[in-house]
């Protein structure tokens, strides 16, 4: 049954056909020039985007604005990593080394199954209305855990706020991306970082200057402007037009792009992806998953979110003062914490810039073998008793540089551009899911290592797992810079599939705009590059 929204492209369409006579069919590096059409000719496109004018700066503001709200929730992810070092002001008075490993360990235990109930969840309700659920109680948490101080209460604590937070970083990771449009997605993505890097530093200076119950006290508070801002924030257009609500996805699309035509544009796409892949039920979408054009790139993402958060920047960022301890930097080991959140501050900024100039499969490589070498020279400082301790800093700072510059924004951005429409929620949940096994296995097991091969040999294992990141990303990752969410589906289909989605879609438009395409000409635009715009001009 046709949609009421699809019913007015479709007036619309006919009306621009009706009043002029010449077609041009579009393709991504060439164009082609139809004669001037009869009636009976038949012809098949697509609908191109519309001129979005003076509205098009103010959509963008709107866009970038909804990001910034949402990407806002990371700062409570970089205070909840780096509260342990916090705790360690507490030592040899009622918290040991063994309750802070625990401690650590707690925050990335729930994160394993929650994303699965939250993508559910958010199938059920909707990304936006979830994630306005889980606000509150984290404010909450973060204040019981400041006025209520005791080992219990450190450790229940512990384990909720883990959880809460892996509900909210399942939730905003593809949402984010999905209100965003693709030429600005990578650097907006970044700031995903910028606010976690941010949450680091300001809580490694807490720990310097300030008391524990304060400090914690203070993790709450930048949680309440953005839980009233949320609520302006629209709701997942994807997720709209999957439960037949066309009206509100109209809706929230014009608010996003700053022109209703363009909405009506973009809700066409939506609905044809749904049309060709349905998947509406949480159910569905696992049926979808068993498609290797959905289960390649979820995949792919589950194992390069596991490996990356095994790469040693869990351990670094959670046992930053015990890590310089134990080196023997020469420097206040505070310090040295602060020191680490400055720089993954700062090339954190440098990545928004950088991500898009160089794209997210380069600098993903690039990143994981800077990573590597950082890691290699650190083992050999470390190994080979290199004097003065302060140069084992240095190559950590390196580390921290590569890994703020290029991994984390591009896996966070990989995980919200990847994953197919059908399949996104399920498969957003798995990759956090993932993520957090990686981040439990690295939290858990430092002290472990530390313990029994020392120091210098856990950095050789972490180079390990970060040469074995680049060699995924060099074989199976694709580039997903300026491309579409559809675009991007088809990069992991086979040639068949891609032909077939294009046959389908090409003849679709055709019917929208009233003609009728032939089997020779279908066949001839299904092969041409996957951008096609249809357009009309005056004789």
């Amino acid at each position: 049954m046709t949609s009421v929204v699809s019913a007015r492209l479709q007036s619309e369409a006919k009306e621009r056909r009706d009043n002029r006579g010449r077609w041009n069919i579009r393709f991504t590096s060439n164009e082609v020039n139809m004669e001037t059409l009869e009636d009976s000719t038949s012809v098949a496109v697509e609908i191109p985007p519309y001129p979005l004018g003076n509205t098009r700066i103010p959509g963008l503001v709107r866009q970038i604005g909804c990001a910034l709200i949402l990407t806002g929730t990371f700062l409570s992810q970089g205070h909840a990593m780096a509260w342990p070092v916090v705790l360690t002001r507490m030592l040899n008075d009622t918290i040991t080394e063994d309750d802070i490993q625990w401690l650590v360990t707690l925050r990335s235990l729930p994160g394993i199954f929650t994303p699965v109930v939250a993508g559910t969840l958010m199938e059920v309700i909707g990304p936006r209305r979830l994630l306005t659920f889980c606000l509150p109680p984290t404010i909450l948490l973060w204040f019981l855990l400041a006025f209520l101080p005791s080992k219990a209460m450190f450790y229940g604590g512990r384990f909720v706020l883990g959880a809460l937070l892996a509900f909210i970083k399942t939730i905003v990771v593809p949402l984010a991306s999905e209100l965003v449009s693709p030429e600005i997605r990578g650097s907006l993505g970044s700031t995903q970082r910028i606010y976690l890097s941010l949450g680091l530093l300001t809580m490694y200076i807490m720990a310097k200057y300030l008391s524990c119950s304060t400090a914690t006290a203070i993790c709450a508070a930048p949680l309440v402007p953005i839980f009233a801002m949320v609520m302006f924030v629209p709701e997942s257009p994807y997720w709209l037009v999957k439960k037949g609500k066309q009206r509100e996805a109209l809706q929230a699309l014009t608010f996003l792009l700053g022109s209703e035509l363009s909405a009506l544009e973009e809700i066409e796409k939506l609905e044809f992806g749904l049309q060709t892949l349905p998947s509406t039920t949480v159910d569905d979408q696992f049926t979808q998953l068993k498609v290797p054009s959905n289960n390649k790139p979820v995949i792919l993402m589950v194992v390069l979110a596991a490996t990356l958060y095994m790469c040693g920047q869990s351990a670094i960022f959670q046992y930053t003062v015990i890590i310089f301890d134990h080196a023997n930097v020469e420097i206040d080991s505070f310090y040295c914490a602060i020191g680490v959140g400055v720089v993954c501050l700062l090339f954190n900024l440098v990545a928004v810039v950088v991500i898009e100039w160089t794209g997210r499969r380069c600098l993903l490589f690039v990143a994981t073998a800077g990573c590597t070498c950082a890691l290699v020279v650190t083992f050999l400082v470390l190994h080979l008793n290199v004097s003065p301790g302060w140069i084992s800093l240095i190559f950590v700072f390196t580390f921290v540089a590569f890994f703020a510059l290029g991994v984390d924004p591009v896996i966070n951005l990989f995980i919200g551009e990847l994953l197919p429409t059908p399949v996104r929620s399920i498969g957003s949940s798995l990759c956090i899911s993932s993520s957090f096994i990686g981040v439990l296995i690295a939290s858990y097991t430092f002290p472990f290592m530390v313990a029994s091969v020392g120091m210098a040999y856990s950095f050789l294992i972490f180079a390990g797992f970060n040469a074995l990141v680049g060699v995924i990303v060099y074989i199976w990752a694709p580039e997903t810079r300026g491309k579409s969410l559809l675009e991007l589906q088809e990069a992991f289909s086979s040639q068949h599939s891609r032909e077939m989605y294009r046959k389908i879609y090409i003849r679709k438009q055709s019917i929208n705009l009233g003609r009728e395409i032939s089997d020779d000409m279908l066949d001839a635009v299904s092969n041409l590059p996957p951008r096609i715009s249809f357009s009309s001009s005056s004789e």
